[in-house]
């Protein structure tokens, strides 16, 4: 089938690729994705969903919903969102965030939100707008 659904354990290794495409900041392993992809697939607050077109996943969204007091609701976040390079501009990306916003209605979400660096655009071309700048601090063992 075309098209977006859940992902699968056996798309692993298509996400993993994807993953090298999008990871910019940390170096992903292959042993610790394992892990945490076979986790996320058996949550029930985790949508991990993959995009399929002539048997090949070429791209995925990984999302979260979960309680927010500033929402009096449910709220889902976008964590991770790629493309394959060739598949952009062809209506992936929109079909997997239109996956998003389904599953996260589906759940009682009162929104979807995500933050991104590269790519303004599209987001506001689903009618996403800019709310906040995103600041991260790196953990060390000992915290702060």
């Amino acid at each position: 089938m075309d098209g977006v659904r859940p992902a699968l354990a056996s798309d692993a290794g298509p996400v993993f690729a994807l993953l090298q495409e999008l990871a910019h900041s940390y170096e992903p392993r292959r042993a610790t994705f394992d892990e945490t992809y076979a986790r996320l697939l058996t949550r029930p607050d985790a949508r991990v969903a993959v995009h399929v077109s002539d048997g090949i996943v070429n791209g995925y969204v990984v999302a979260w919903a979960h309680p927010a007091l500033y929402a009096n609701a449910q709220v889902c976040w976008v964590d991770e969102i790629c493309v394959h390079p060739a598949a952009r501009r062809g209506g992936v990306g929109r079909a997997l965030m239109a996956e998003v916003a389904r599953w996260a209605a589906d759940a009682g979400c009162r929104s979807v939100t995500l933050a991104t660096g590269r790519a303004d655009a599209f987001y506001e071309s689903l009618g996403y707008v800019a709310t906040a700048r995103y600041f991260k601090h790196e953990l060390t063992s000992r915290g702060l």
